[in-house]
This record gives C-alpha cells, structure tokens and sequence, in this order.
C-alpha cells in the first residue's frame, strides 16, 4: 500500500477509533434503511445502458442477526464468480474483528482489523497474495496537559520497514479551538482545527495540508451543515450541503475551466429519487431519476435508475432506462 494510500486509511480508522468508544445507536440494517426482522439480503444489478436485455453487473449477499447487524457479507462479479468476502466477529453492537477477503487479481489480498473490548480498532494486517504481511499497531495517546487525546499507527512492511502515523488533539484553553495535528515518522502532513459553540458541539473544523489544500465543515444552527474542500494541484473547489438527516442536498465541484452543480431529492423513506446537474448558467442539462417497488415491510425489492438528457445542437432531449437494481429479502 502507498504512503498517501495509507494515511488516507489512518485518517480515516484514527476518526473511526474517536467515535467506537459508544455503542452505534443504529444497526447496519437501519442504516441502509431496511425495516422488519431481515435475515439475508440478495442484491442483483442488471446493467441496461449498455445492454438493452439488462446485463448482469453483479451481486451481493448481506446476512444479519436478529438484531439487525451485519455479520457477513459476499459480493460476486457479473458471471457468478467470488468477489470478495467480509466477515464480521461480534456481540451485537460490538465488532471485535473484520475479515476482508478479495479473490480479484488487483485486489488479492486479506485484510483483518482488530478491535479492543471498547471498540476501539487495536490492529490491522494485510495479507497478500503471496503470503507477506503489512502489520499496523494502532494506540491511544494519553491526555497531558493541553493534549486531550489522539491515536499513533506503527505500520511494518514484510521487508521490515517502520513508519509511524501520529494525529494528536490539543485544545487551548483560552479560545477553546482544538488542534488536530497528524505526522509521519514526525513530518507534518495535516493540520485541522475545531471551534465549538458554547454546549460543546462542533461549530466549525478544518484541515489543511502543506500544498495549500484544505477541507472544512460548518455546521447551521438548523442542523444542515457545509462542507468546502479545496484541491491545490488541480485548483479545484467542492461544496456540499447535508440535510439534519447528513443526506447530501447539493453538491458544487468549481474550477477555472468547469462548473457543475448538482441537486439531489429523497422521498418519505429517505431514499434518493432524482439528482439533477446543473450548468454555470443555471440550465438543467441531465437529471437522474429512481422508482422503488417495496414489499410488506416497506423494503424496496426492485430499483429502476432513469437518465434524462438535455438537447443539444446535434440531439434532442432523451431519456433512457440506466439500470434495475433487484434484492430478494428473507426474514427470520
């Protein structure tokens, strides 16, 4: 894995280790917005933009416990062979280890993440195709003075190498802001800052990086909040905006040459039923449409995916069926 692969993943297990020490609320299944006592769920997806008949585009089976968590997952391509397979071990809530195993060339690999009794993820190995293993150790750092916390990964290369990723909080106490720093083997990579209103919840955060690119996220008083991302490479602006539910409602990518803007619409179940994409002028250019058929408990068992395109010189305006998603659901 490469160094930017990797620190991608830091960040992304440091933010997961922050918030495991409370039991998630919600299991896999509500989250994905499934209702009643699910056991199995086949998910199909036949492509018909390329096929008129509908091409098959793979599937996947997800199975969960009485309560509704995730405990295994396999994913198979297009005619019927393994993908990859996810293994979860746990007691309810609690996830004390996951199985990721891929059978693709590209991704032959396992990889196995290891959590403590508080949730918090301990250790991680990647197994390759050929045997060697990449080792992560991952640690809480104490509290000491201004620092109130952070997380430390010693990743070992199979050929014996060591590099440290490092993030650490510090909150100054006069203006409240909290830092958040994140080094390798000692190098600053990143570098975010958090403002809280007076009860303690996020107001505004914000990371930087040494070539001037940045993301950072406002949170509204109404619950809706706004994320600003900034690539300096390729001088490129992102804007999101999140409902209270932290569904996108629209989303801006900016730069010198493009602009594109794009509005998304749910319907009562939270599911997405149209994006639409928008020039710099204002004009509606495509727009992407979703039905849902559902069963007794409500769950969808079939999704239809339209694409409307606009006129052009050459063409006029049409609309074609993009795909349809089945799944065949059973219950305990």
């Amino acid at each position: 894995m490469s160094l930017r692969g990797f620190l991608c993943t830091f960040l992304l297990l440091a933010a997961q280790m922050e918030l495991a020490q409370e039991p998630s609320t919600n299991s896999e299944a509500a989250r994905v917005g499934l209702h009643g006592p699910v056991h199995t769920v086949l998910s199909e997806k036949f492509d018909y933009a390329g096929d008129l008949k509908g091409k098959s585009a793979g599937s996947t089976i997800s199975i969960y416990d009485p309560q509704g968590y995730e405990i295994e997952e396999f994913r198979y391509e297009a005619d019927g062979s393994l993908h990859s397979h996810l293994k979860l071990t746990r007691k309810g809530w609690q996830v004390f280890k996951i199985e990721s195993t891929s059978v693709v060339p590209e991704e032959n690999q396992t990889v196995i993440h290891s959590f403590d009794s508080n949730g918090v993820i301990t250790q991680t190995e990647i197994h390759d195709q050929n045997g060697a293993v990449t080792r992560t150790t991952n640690e809480l750092l104490p509290k000491v003075g201004n620092v109130t916390g952070g997380y430390r990964s010693r990743q070992e290369s199979p050929d014996g190498e060591l590099t440290v990723f490092e993030t650490t909080n510090s909150t100054d106490p006069a203006t409240g802001l909290t830092r958040n720093t994140t080094t390798v083997d000692g190098k600053t990579t990143a570098s975010a800052l958090i403002q809280r209103d007076a009860s303690g919840a996020k107001k505004v955060s914000a990371i930087a990086s040494p070539d001037g690119s940045f993301s950072q996220i406002e949170h509204k008083p109404d619950g809706t909040s706004v994320r600003h991302t900034y690539s300096a490479p390729v001088n490129t602006h992102n804007y999101m905006t999140m409902d209270k539910e932290n569904r996108p409602i629209e989303a801006i990518q900016e730069s010198p040459s493009y602009y594109y803007k794009t509005t998304f619409r749910y319907d009562g179940f939270g599911r997405r039923i149209e994006m639409g994409r928008y020039d710099r002028s204002g004009q509606l250019v495509s727009k992407d449409t979703t039905e849902y058929r559902n069963d007794n408990y409500g769950n969808w068992i079939e999704q239809k995916e339209s694409q409307w395109i606009a006129a052009s010189v050459s063409k006029p305006a049409q609309s074609t069926l993009v795909s349809v998603h089945t799944r065949t659901i059973t219950y305990y």
